[in-house]
């Protein structure tokens, strides 16, 4: 995944409310120390998830960000 591409998400997440400016910063920290040259955004969907699980108060983000983790994409797959 792009850098711009992974910004974009992090916004999106922002502007959602699944991430707040304390633990968008979690998420930057803990895919820096991810040392992989095939990160994803499957991978830092993932890493958000992980995130929020550790945060107290955190229950709904968590929520949310497990439903858009595992929503089935609309209409007929190939």
């Amino acid at each position: 995944i792009s850098s711009a591409a992974s910004d974009v998400y992090k916004r999106q997440l922002e502007q959602v409310n699944v991430l707040d400016a304390s633990t968008r910063e979690m998420v930057i920290d803990r895919v820096m120390e991810i040392d992989s040259s095939e990160f994803c955004l499957e991978d830092l969907k993932w890493v958000v998830l992980m995130v929020l699980f550790n945060v107290p108060g955190k229950e709904k983000a968590y929520a949310q960000m497990e439903d858009l983790l595992f929503e089935e994409p609309d209409g007929i797959l190939h």
